[in-house]
Order: structure tokens, then C-alpha cells, then sequence
């Protein structure tokens, strides 16, 4: 079996979590990682972050986000020339906010991760969506997304919730 990390520092995942679930709208951020494969999957590493503002949105309310054009080539753009791969991270807010990514979420995977990859030559993927009572993450290294196995902060090693691939909504 496979297994997919995301390795990031501990001040960065506070820096991640204060920006995510600052207030009552979705919030965006993108992590530029080395992605090293093996036998047992892909570990993402974290090499920089970029927080998404509000003018990189071309729609950002409580329970959907979208960017902006520009704000998409410039992120593809960075992670080309830096010659890493990307981590979209996003948050869930609200009362009823989950965990686990939502039909909104799946129908802009279906567009963006398939362009990305190819832009990228290949290279891996993941998303990860946080909200208050934890997280969730998917992998591509191929057509299909996996389950994002754990995050590494530091000496601990948390457990997303593993939410969204059985509830997985057809496109």
C-alpha cells in the first residue's frame, strides 16, 4: 500500500491555520513543495508558501472559492520556475463546514488538476481542505486521486479524516 505525507514546518502550519480559518469566508493558500517518490508514495515537502488575498479571487463566500485567471498563471508560473510541485489548501468555515471536500471542490478538480499536472509535466498534486475539527487530503500521482495519508509537523504526525474519497461525488 502506498502512502502520501506532506511534511511542513511547525510555524507554517500555524501561519496555514490562522490564515485559513481567520473568518467567515473561504480562504485559499498554495504550499510549493519537492515532491520525492518512491515505492511507498510521494512525500510533499514544504519549500514555500503563498497565502492567497482577496484579489485573487474571482468569486470567495462562505462555502465556495474560485481565482482569477491571473492569479492561477501566476501560481502554475511560480511553481514551474521554482520546479516544484503544488499543495492547493483551502478551508471550510461555518457552522456546517466539514472536513472533507465538498461537490464544489470536486468539480474544480476536475479542470484544474488534469491542467496543472500537464503543465507541470506530471508532476504530483495533492489538495488539502481544513476546517475547525481537522482535515482532509487527496494525492494525484496519476489520473485518480489517492487519500493524503498524514501530515508532518514537526515530530507530530497528524491524521486527516480520510472523509472525501468515500463520499466522493460523480462529475
Amino acid at each position: 500500500m502506498r502512502a502520501h505525507e506532506l511534511v511542513v514546518s511547525p510555524t507554517d502550519w500555524i501561519v496555514l491555520q490562522r490564515h485559513l480559518l481567520k473568518n467567515e469566508v473561504e480562504q485559499a493558500a498554495i504550499i510549493f513543495t519537492s515532491a520525492d517518490h518512491s515505492e511507498d508514495g510521494v512525500q510533499f515537502i514544504s519549500r514555500a508558501t503563498e497565502l492567497l488575498t482577496d484579489a485573487d479571487f474571482d468569486h470567495q463566500s462562505a462555502y465556495h472559492i474560485s481565482l482569477t485567471d491571473q492569479a492561477r498563471g501566476r501560481i502554475i508560473k511560480r511553481a514551474w520556475d521554482l520546479k516544484l510541485s503544488m499543495v492547493e489548501v483551502h478551508s471550510h468555515v461555518g457552522p456546517f463546514a466539514s472536513a472533507a471536500f465538498s461537490p464544489s471542490d470536486w468539480s474544480g478538480f476536475s479542470d484544474f488538476v488534469p491542467h496543472v499536472r500537464w503543465r507541470l509535466r506530471g508532476a504530483p498534486y495533492a489538495a488539502v481542505v481544513v476546517a475547525q475539527e481537522g482535515f482532509d487530503g487527496l494525492v494525484w500521482v496519476d489520473d485518480e486521486p489517492t487519500a493524503l495519508d498524514r501530515v508532518i509537523v514537526g515530530s507530530e504526525h497528524l491524521r486527516p479524516t480520510q472523509l472525501s474519497l468515500p463520499r466522493r461525488w460523480t462529475r
